[in-house]
């Protein structure tokens, strides 16, 4: 037995919960870079273009979306 990983480890991900919305940051294990995805409760996953250095850039990012979003649709 060696110690080297030889098994793909999954990437890792955060999941918050924010005004309704499922928002998902995901890391790219090779690139480090994490992305952003966002849906509403069974609906079809919105993929952000944008790229961020951390987790909860990509996550703050999503809710400063979500806001933006919301608060179009109220007027």
């Amino acid at each position: 037995m060696t110690d080297r990983i030889t098994n793909r480890e999954p990437e890792p991900e955060h999941r918050v919960f924010y005004r309704g919305y499922v928002l998902k940051a995901t890391q790219n294990q090779e690139t480090e870079i994490w992305t952003l995805s966002y849906n509403l409760e069974g609906n079809s996953p919105v993929i952000s273009k944008r790229k961020f250095g951390t987790a909860k850039g990509a996550i703050d990012h999503g809710k400063g979306m979500i806001d933006f979003l919301l608060g179009k649709q109220d007027h």
